[in-house]
């Protein structure tokens, strides 16, 4: 009884609320107060040894609290060990959302450039189309005859429209990136287009 040996005993429930929290930690305290009053009738019973109520509510209330304590304490560090888990969890689905749209900011600039580039070739033919057509006109007009003079007119003609009209798909390109225009499919027949293509290029074509 003069010993403070049996404060070891106070490992056990820290254990238990390390391992199971509260829960543990109470389980493991009531193993403990019911082998601690066996020890101490055992004692009083063999040994002589006073049984002293007192000190032994004492150090078992005690010993309750502690594992209270360390049950409550590790329940809340096991809480926000999972809390941050869980906002690791979350950056690192930002973090994938963020990439991908990172890469989708990518292909759409990618995309973008391409559409430039392209529409400025496309542009370019039409325009070419037409200054050579109204040079000839310009330089070679008293040695042309009216078919030929109304060919070169026809598809000067021919190729403002087709500039118009890629001036208006640019323009609706544009109005489809803020999203104040509709679309709706249709279907697109090419043989005007291919026969318009013929007719530039002046070859014989299957």
């Amino acid at each position: 009884p003069e010993t403070a040996v049996w404060a070891l005993l106070y490992f056990i429930p820290i254990e238990g609320a390390m391992l199971f929290q509260l829960r543990g930690a109470l389980g493991a305290m009531a193993v403990v107060s019911v082998g601690y009053v066996v020890r101490e009738l055992y004692g009083a019973a063999v040994h002589d040894v006073p049984f002293l109520l007192v000190s032994v509510t004492y150090r078992l209330g005690l010993g309750v609290l502690m594992a209270s304590v360390f049950g409550v304490t590790t329940k809340r560090l096991v809480d926000e060990r999972d809390r941050m888990r869980r906002m690791g969890d979350l950056i690192a689905r930002h973090d994938v959302d963020m990439a991908e749209a990172a890469e989708a900011l990518r292909l759409a600039r990618r995309a973008q450039l391409e559409f430039v580039a392209v529409t400025n070739h496309e542009l370019r033919t039409p325009l070419t189309a037409i200054r050579g057509f109204a040079r000839t006109l310009q330089h070679r007009w008293s040695a042309m005859d009216d078919e030929s003079r109304q060919a070169a007119i026809a598809a000067i003609d021919t190729q403002s429209r087709r500039l118009g009209e890629m001036v208006e798909d640019v323009l609706m390109v544009a109005a489809m990136r803020t999203g104040s225009v509709a679309v709706s499919p249709r279907p697109l027949v090419l043989r005007g287009w291919l026969h318009e293509a013929l007719e530039l290029a002046g070859v014989d074509a299957e």
